[in-house]
């Protein structure tokens, strides 16, 4: 990730830092204010869940999380000032972190779905209650992916939403994944396969159908990928602080 970030020209480099610095004033304003209205803090933690996926998406990853580090922090806040702070609401608004961390475990960055078990080992140990609130954003989690799995085109979502944005990076991708299949190899030629697809077939075909991928089913083999136990993460090993 560092050896990325140092061959981009320094106004990229800055362009991160400024948009992170933009979306520090989402957790800003709740952290000056005495009373939080829900329909506001879950706004809020979309718009920073969709710009994580979105630079997540494009290769910057420190955007994505410094998105996650914010939603953790106006959950924080949340926490004290929203009226009936109940761990399903709480676990509501952590929703589009969780979001960004499944797209996260698809990326082979090394560290990177390690860094985001932090970010949510703090938001662990800021928030109280936080085995209620945690169970409910499991549930929560489980339910979105099912209903994922049932989509079988982007269309249906928002694509103003993060839900609606991951369901189109994964089908974006697994086009992209079928379209490179499709490519002839080298050294064959047009109409003529390469030799090592000379073997006899075993049955009929298959036809890529890019656009019927099983979305749902994308983000459940990232998450089933094994993330360190969050409870054996030291806090201090991250370089990214919550403020």
């Amino acid at each position: 990730m560092l050896e990325a970030q140092k061959s981009r020209p320094a106004s990229v480099n800055e362009l991160e830092r400024q948009v992170a610095w933009y979306m520090s004033f989402y957790w800003s304003v709740f952290d000056h204010v005495e009373k939080i209205e829900f329909w506001r803090a879950h706004e809020s933690t979309e718009c920073l869940g969709w710009i994580g996926l979105a630079f997540l998406d494009a290769g910057f990853a420190e955007v994505a999380l410094s998105a996650a580090s914010n939603i953790v922090s106006v959950v924080d806040d949340c926490s004290t000032k929203l009226p009936a702070a109940s761990p399903n609401r709480l676990a509501e608004l952590l929703i589009p972190m969780r979001l960004i961390r499944s797209l996260a475990r698809l990326d082979d960055t090394p560290g990177l779905s390690d860094r985001f078990a932090a970010i949510e080992l703090k938001a662990a140990q800021k928030l109280a209650g936080w085995d209620q609130i945690v169970a409910a954003l499991d549930e929560r989690e489980q339910e979105i992916l099912l209903e994922l799995e049932g989509l079988h085109g982007a269309s249906v979502l928002d694509p103003n939403d993060p839900q609606g944005l991951l369901v189109r990076i994964l089908l974006r991708r697994n086009r992209e994944e079928a379209e490179k299949a499709s490519q002839p190899k080298p050294g064959s030629q047009a109409g003529q396969p390469a030799a090592d697809e000379m073997a006899p077939e075993a049955g009929p075909p298959q036809t890529a159908q890019p656009e019927q991928a099983d979305v749902g089913n994308c983000v459940a083999q990232g998450d089933r990928r094994k993330d360190p136990d969050p409870n054996g993460i030291d806090p201090g090993q991250t370089s990214h602080d919550i403020e």
